[in-house]
């Protein structure tokens, strides 16, 4: 088992790399701010409009009681103009950007007036586990789809789904 300041460089090192925040300089009290990053993406479907919005965020893991607390995706807005998502639905999607490490893509595609969002993910238990286990592989990324249709009804597809 590794030690978790080596945990620590080696979640630094591994997220830098793939165009994370950049490392931000201690404060005073000798912490790290948590550097954070939001994302947007907004586009055009069987004439309406649709948005998403998430935050990543990610903590020093020598600051949180789990390795998979030092990175947090959360969905901020899922909106389609002229589709009521309903609050279950939502929750669902919630749900499951919370499975992220980072959001590395993102592509709609428009079926009539059914919309898809395609979106290419880091796990957080895969990431987490490649860090502990000191793995030679990064993990894949993987591809999950959020389905709205013109009634406003959310299917989920992709791993573990």
């Amino acid at each position: 088992m590794i030690c978790r300041s080596a945990l620590a460089a080696a979640l630094g090192f591994f997220l830098s790399a793939q165009s994370a925040p950049e490392q931000l300089p201690a404060g005073t009290d000798g912490h790290h701010p948590a550097p954070l990053t939001e994302g947007a993406y907004r586009f055009q479907c069987g004439g309406g409009s649709a948005e998403l919005r998430w935050r990543e965020e990610r903590f020093d893991p020598d600051a949180v009681p789990r390795l998979r607390d030092a990175l947090r995706v959360t969905l901020l807005d899922f909106s389609a103009n002229g589709r009521r998502l309903s609050e279950p639905d939502l929750a669902r999607i919630r749900t499951l950007f919370a499975t992220f490490a980072w959001v590395e893509r993102t592509i709609s595609v428009c079926y009539d007036r059914d919309i898809e969002v395609w979106l290419t993910v880091m796990p957080a238990s895969d990431w987490v586990a490649f860090i502990q286990e000191d793995q030679e592989d990064r993990p894949r990324t993987r591809l999950h789809t959020v389905r709205i249709s013109s009634t406003g009804s959310v299917s989920i597809d992709g791993p573990g789904h």
